[in-house]
């Protein structure tokens, strides 16, 4: 026998859902086949993202680049809706916004408890003149007043990319000249959230960038 994990009544250990409430007790990964498919991607994505952000090449910044974007250095910080570039990207944050659930009407995810959501979206545009790879998107992870890190939730990204419907690459070349869109999903304690700031680190084979949230 096991416990319901809503009506915390005992039922079968095979059941798949309750027969008091009706409840699913599949894991998330079971329930959700094709976004399970859409985590590895992502996994593969940010593992080869997180190693191009180790690297430490400084950058400049191109002068044949349009004035509107800055010439700020690596590790300065940005504004949202500033654009920078990474060497072989201009990036810029479109919009860092705070909610209680990402989603739509079939397909929805809300906060734990006591925790709340905060949504990353941003463009990128191959600035280079050859094809990037995939494993060369930026690493994008939210960070507090102590510098500490935080990933993105997996789960809540895939969730609100099926939203909205986003056109970032995954397994495949971002050709010059082509701008992607794409977002991060965030889950942090709301209590800390109310502190002041916080940041968004980008990380790309130029090295370290921040932007900040509040």
């Amino acid at each position: 026998m096991k416990i319901c994990k809503s009506c915390k009544k005992e039922i079968d250990d095979k059941a798949s859902k309750c027969p008091h409430c009706t409840a699913d007790q599949r894991i998330w990964f079971a329930k959700h086949p094709i976004l399970t498919v859409i985590l590895v991607l992502i996994v593969i994505g940010m593992v080869g993202s997180g190693k191009s952000g180790n690297k430490t090449t400084s950058n400049t910044g191109n002068p044949s680049q349009s004035t509107s974007e800055s010439s700020k250095p690596v590790g300065m910080t940005y504004k949202i809706g500033e654009t920078f570039s990474t060497g072989k990207m201009d990036f810029t944050m479109i919009s860092v916004d705070q909610k209680s659930m990402v989603g739509g009407q079939y397909l929805s995810e809300k906060a734990s408890e006591g925790a709340t959501l905060i949504v990353a979206q941003y463009k990128y545009k191959n600035s280079s003149d050859k094809p990037l790879s995939s494993f060369t998107q930026p690493s994008v992870k939210l960070t507090d007043a102590k510098g500490t890190e935080y990933d993105a939730d997996l789960g809540k990204t895939s969730t609100y990319k099926v939203q909205v419907k986003m056109d970032e690459k995954f397994l495949s070349d971002l050709n010059p000249g082509i701008t992607v869109n794409a977002a991060q999903v965030f889950e942090v304690s709301k209590d800390s959230y109310l502190q002041p700031g916080w940041k968004i680190k980008v990380s790309s084979e130029g090295g370290n960038y921040f932007i900040e949230v509040k």
